[in-house]
């Protein structure tokens, strides 16, 4: 259970710049890549029916972005089309293979889902590729023997850990609804634009209610883990904290923003309606009220414990920016303005890895600028958009010579050489076009765990169906 993502992450933005006018012959080629990596994991049993048998949804989003790309650059491919319909059924309820969808109750019946259904037992195998990388992460659980329930490390590799580790995942983890999958909405929209139907809209303003109902039903609080029954935290002692991809573990709120960000923006989009951005700005201003000041900043929870709220960062202004860049709304630039961290976004990002900082929020995902992108349009940073593509530029030169050293060579390379070698597609691209979609979109990029490309400006050209490249002086 790892791993598809990664490779089509490495490739996903060609298709992207395409649509942005990039060359056709980028086009063809990443179809041929899509292909290729489609039949590779179909191949080593990750993949089923051309879609990931079972994994979540920050990582479906991860490798659905080249897969939506794709639409965005060419609506008229048939297999696409088709594709769309048959993802989307294993999320409606349609596939009776895949029955991830409680139509009755309007969850989700596991947080590790796909084309084989909802995944209620996971085993020693699924988990066996990440182990050494979780040996440098937080416990996944607060009760695990020996562990230190607040450090930073946790031996996954060691074998007695680990067995503890699988029974408390199976116990608590493995059943019911995450606010995680709502990353679904995307794959619904995208199916939406392809075929019009109505049904793929009533999936997503249903799914996004059901949510807006358990939060209220929590006090205000999205919960960050719902049992089969609909109730909140039934397989965790009643904790509406301690689910997967949840409050605490691996890496707090920005698991659920990023996904109340894509679910809110989706069902904009399909309605024009603000009021679905809603539940974002609630979550983010309990957040905000529950902050405090140190060293002259003012800084917001991240995770939840058992004993409360804990690890205290800089707010992260990208999903304000989210909000702001769809309505328009003044209210939402003060979201996105308030506890501004001016060492870390006042300066171009050139590395687009944001692991690390200490901000609720960020990942590595060439799109690392959206807050500063706010600022040039804020007019706070006039000559943002020369600085921007300077750094385009420079990463661009880098990653080439990068992946040309003989060390990159596919013909003699070492195939295995650590636990990360699976992200080596992501590390060497040269596709950055953070400056091109922002500054011919005149919107952010994507929310990168499977976002849509939500912008409110285009260049079109209506005879070749896409956007033109600008005249070269």
């Amino acid at each position: 259970m790892d791993g598809s993502d990664d490779p089509y992450e490495g490739f996903m933005n060609m298709p992207l710049y395409y649509a942005l006018g990039g060359a056709k012959e980028v086009y063809e080629r990443s179809r041929t890549i899509w292909d290729g990596i489609t039949w590779q994991w179909t191949e080593y049993g990750q993949i089923h029916r051309e879609y990931d048998a079972y994994y979540d949804w920050m990582h479906h989003g991860e490798s659905n972005l080249f897969f939506y790309f794709l639409g965005l650059a060419d609506a008229d491919v048939l297999k696409d089309r088709q594709r769309t319909r048959r993802f989307a059924g294993f999320y409606n309820g349609e596939d009776k293979e895949a029955l991830n969808w409680d139509a009755e109750r309007k969850l989700m019946r596991s947080p590790i889902n796909g084309s084989r259904g909802p995944r209620h037992v996971q085993t020693a195998e699924d988990w066996s590729t990440h182990r050494e990388i979780l040996d440098n992460y937080l416990p996944p659980f607060e009760d695990l023997p020996g562990i230190d329930r607040y450090g930073m490390k946790t031996p996954w590799s060691d074998d007695a850990v680990y067995a503890e580790i699988l029974k408390r995942i199976n116990e608590r983890q493995s059943r019911g609804d995450v606010p995680l999958n709502l990353g679904a909405t995307s794959l619904m929209t995208h199916a939406f634009a392809y075929t019009g139907d109505e049904k793929y809209r009533t999936w997503v303003l249903d799914y996004l209610a059901a949510w807006e109902e358990r939060t209220a039903r929590n006090g205000g609080i999205i919960p960050d883990n719902i049992g089969l029954s609909g109730e909140i935290g039934e397989y965790n002692d009643g904790k509406w904290w301690g689910g997967y991809y949840g409050w605490r573990w691996p890496h707090g709120a920005v698991s659920l923003l990023e996904p109340l960000s894509v679910a809110g923006m989706n069902a904009t989009a399909l309605t024009g309606e603000m009021t679905h951005l809603n539940l974002l700005r609630s979550q983010l201003d309990m957040l905000w009220e529950l902050r405090k000041s140190e060293d002259g900043r003012e800084l917001v929870p991240n995770r939840h414990y058992d004993e409360g709220w804990r690890d205290f960062r800089h707010p992260h202004p990208m999903f304000g920016v989210y909000l702001w860049a769809t309505s328009m709304d003044e209210a939402d630039a003060e979201r996105a303005e308030r506890g501004w961290a001016h060492e870390i976004f006042d300066t171009v990002n050139p590395a687009y890895n944001s692991y690390g900082q200490k901000t609720a929020g960020g990942h590595m995902g060439f799109n690392g600028n959206t807050a500063q992108w706010f600022r040039f349009m804020r007019g706070q940073w006039p000559d943002y958009p020369e600085r921007l593509l300077e750094a385009n530029f420079t990463t661009i030169a880098e990653q080439i010579a990068k992946y040309r050293l003989e060390e990159n060579n596919p013909l003699t390379m070492d195939h295995y050489r650590e636990s990360m070698t699976i992200h080596m597609w992501q590390q060497l691209t040269p596709m950055i076009i953070e400056g091109l979609a922002q500054l011919t979109l005149g919107g952010p990029m994507h929310v990168y765990h499977g976002g849509l490309q939500h912008a409110r400006f285009r260049y079109f050209d209506p005879e070749d169906s896409r956007q033109p490249r600008p005249p070269v002086p």
